[in-house]
């Protein structure tokens, strides 16, 4: 969840039972292209500190949510908080 002030990273099994959590800062000072960067590389810390492997079943999905972000074609319209304008994620 990319929120103007903080961005949470959870992952959930198919159940929706949530199996870890992190949240950093949005840093607003960097790019679009920056910031999700580092979402990736916080969310790949995360992975590895619980023990989750490559092709581990528990993880089968991704998601985001982000301000005016399109469910479709996974871009992010504008969202003026963060400073986006058609950023795809």
């Amino acid at each position: 969840d990319i929120g103007g002030t903080n961005t949470k990273i959870g992952f959930f099994d198919h159940h929706g039972t949530l199996l870890a959590y992190h949240h950093i800062p949005t840093d607003k000072n960097i790019t679009a292209d920056q910031f999700i960067e580092k979402i990736a590389q916080e969310s790949f810390s995360l992975i590895a500190s619980q023990g989750f492997k490559k092709g581990d079943p528990r993880l089968s999905g991704l998601g985001a949510g982000a301000p005016m972000a399109n469910y479709f074609t996974g871009v992010v319209s504008e969202a003026p908080n963060l400073g986006w304008k058609n950023v795809p994620l």
